[in-house]
């Protein structure tokens, strides 16, 4: 976070100290909710993973599907 020198004319050194305080404010609060959230069981590597496993099991149906889509079709076409 930044603030503007002109919303602190009279006493600039401020600006400086409370952006200083927000930011670490700010990073404090980060590593408390990624602790909450490995208490949680919510890894974030761990959901990505689950994520991405779904996908690629999603893919291999979505081929599985097109694949025998496709062969009926052919089988239709043949007669």
């Amino acid at each position: 976070m930044t603030i503007d020198q002109r919303a602190m004319r009279t006493t600039p050194e401020l600006s400086g100290y409370l952006e200083q305080a927000v930011n670490q404010a700010m990073d404090e609060a980060a590593v408390r909710s990624r602790e909450h959230r490995g208490a949680a069981g919510a890894d974030p590597d761990l959901i990505e993973a689950r994520i991405h496993g779904l996908r690629e099991s999603g893919m291999a149906h979505m081929r599985s599907y097109g694949e025998a889509l496709a062969a009926f079709m052919s089988s239709i076409a043949r007669g």
